[in-house]
């Protein structure tokens, strides 16, 4: 992780954004244990049935995926709202207005219950994140900005990995963060 990704992370974790606020904190502590803290200041601990090698986290809700291809949802109350089962290993999860993205290998996957849509990246590439209906991926040299759930490609910036809150993106590269406005 290059020093402008980690301050890119911290920038986002303390502040947010004022028309999109975080709503918890979420940290995995012994591989299959996940801890939520609240935006008030509470906490609480769920444990996946796997390994968890991911996670999101928007209004109320948590997705956890886990080392089973298996994205579990849970709310603020720890109740399991929905568990969504993949053909291959989920390395990434986020998030989206209709629903969630992962990304499996070189694919990412948009679903919403029964309705999926693949769109195929480079193989070096990494959801970085997405929120609303636009997803950003990178793959070490540039971010790509694409619109759901069709993955029309709408931007691509030079830069190693980028962050999106609200129409902002925030490009990394090197040891500078350059902000970008999303239309």
């Amino acid at each position: 992780m290059t020093a402008a990704w980690s301050v890119l992370l911290c920038v986002l974790l303390l502040w947010g954004s004022a028309s999109t606020p975080l709503p918890a904190i979420a940290q995995v502590q012994d591989g299959a244990t996940v801890t939520v803290l609240r935006a008030n200041g509470t906490s609480f601990t769920w444990t996946a049935p796997a390994q968890v090698v991911a996670l999101a986290a928007t209004a109320g809700k948590i997705a956890v995926a886990d080392a089973g291809a298996r994205v579990t949802v849970i709310d603020r109350r720890r109740k399991i709202l929905s568990v969504n089962l993949y053909v291959g290993p989920v390395s990434a999860v986020a998030f989206v207005t209709k629903g969630l993205i992962v990304q499996r290998g070189a694919l990412l996957e948009a679903r919403r219950g029964a309705d999926a849509h693949q769109l195929p990246i480079s193989a070096n590439g990494r959801l970085d994140g997405a929120q609303g209906s636009r997803a950003i991926w990178s793959d070490g040299k540039r971010v790509h900005a694409i619109r759901l759930p069709d993955g029309r490609q709408t931007a691509v910036y030079n830069g190693s990995r980028g962050a999106l809150a609200g129409k902002r993106l925030y490009v990394a590269s090197g040891s500078r963060i350059t902000l970008r406005t999303i239309r």
